[in-house]
């Protein structure tokens, strides 16, 4: 796989990103060389799917500095302000490729970064689009939405079963959440 990723075929490189971002393939997970491996295919490719995994990565700090920063209105007037704005452009440009997960991503970005006009109708739509596909992080935003209330009326077993199908899928976020309810023996058996 090294190999044809080298030789720049960009199926090989954006694989070889996937095995250093989920720890598969036999090589040790190092998400430092899993964002070189993306932006290498998203930028001779013009990959999405390349280009929503560096958006994962900048909104998760993996691999790079984690840049909190004000919602997305505040970097759109300088497209290379942080790591921030540059999450947001590779979301952006994903999302306009028509990936779900990359909207559903986008959407959860805006919840979690407090923007104002939060439209919890429209996280939920595209977090069970996603979800439909099974990603992680759509499982487990629905879980959170769920928890809390938030669009919907909380229910602690559908906010666990989110968590779970999320957790059996090694999305970390969603194993922390889950081990609350079973602490507290909420919404689950």
């Amino acid at each position: 796989m090294i190999l044809k990723a080298n030789s720049g075929i960009a199926v090989a490189q954006a694989e070889l990103g996937d095995m250093y971002c989920d720890n598969t393939g036999g090589v040790e997970q190092d998400y430092r060389l899993a964002m070189e491996w993306y932006q290498k295919v998203a930028a001779q490719d013009n990959n999405a799917k390349a280009q929503l995994k560096i958006g994962y990565l900048f909104h998760s700090g993996f691999g790079v500095p984690q840049d909190d920063a004000p919602p997305f209105e505040c970097h759109l007037t300088s497209a290379e302000q942080s790591n921030a704005m540059a999450h947001i452009k590779w979301m952006l440009k994903a999302t306009g490729r028509g990936l779900v997960e990359a909207e559903c991503m986008t959407e959860v970005t805006y919840k979690s970064e407090g923007c104002a006009d939060m439209n919890f109708d429209r996280i939920m739509n595209w977090s069970l689009k996603a979800a439909e596909k099974n990603v992680p992080p759509a499982l487990g935003n629905i879980g959170d939405m769920y928890l809390f209330g938030e669009g919907v009326p909380k229910d602690d077993v559908r906010a666990s079963e989110g968590y779970r199908m999320a957790a059996e899928q090694g999305y970390t976020s969603a194993q922390f959440s889950l081990g609350n309810p079973y602490k507290d023996g909420d919404g689950v058996p």
